[in-house]
């Protein structure tokens, strides 16, 4: 998925969907993406530089989840989508639902189940 444009693909064996994380191009030695669904572990998901700048592929479970691209240190969050929560630190955290009952993962300010998803 895009973070921005969350698609979800058959379920995984735990009931995972594949959701695939893209920030554009920038400037950056490494880049990982840390959230709610790996315990906000800054180094936990190193992403890949391509065409389109840093991608990862994850699976998550459905609900809400938030995230934050951490480049070269700086916790950034995702410029390309605009559903986000604040976090207690005065900033914001990009958020994406992952919908296994839509044809497409969508995102919401709003969790529909708030229980699945943590500030850092």
């Amino acid at each position: 998925m895009k973070a921005n444009r969350a698609q979800r693909t058959a379920p995984r064996p735990a009931g995972n969907w594949k959701v695939r994380f893209v920030l554009p191009r920038i400037e950056a030695r490494e880049v990982c993406l840390a959230g709610s669904f790996n315990g906000w572990d800054p180094t936990a998901a190193p992403m890949a530089e391509g065409a389109e700048g840093w991608s990862l592929e994850l699976e998550l479970p459905a609900g809400a989840h938030e995230y934050l691209f951490v480049a070269d240190g700086r916790w950034v969050a995702d410029p390309t989508n605009h559903a986000s929560r604040p976090n207690p630190f005065g900033g914001v955290n990009s958020l994406v639902e992952v919908a296994p009952e839509a044809s497409k993962a969508t995102r919401s300010r709003k969790s529909k189940n708030p229980s699945k998803s943590s500030a850092p």
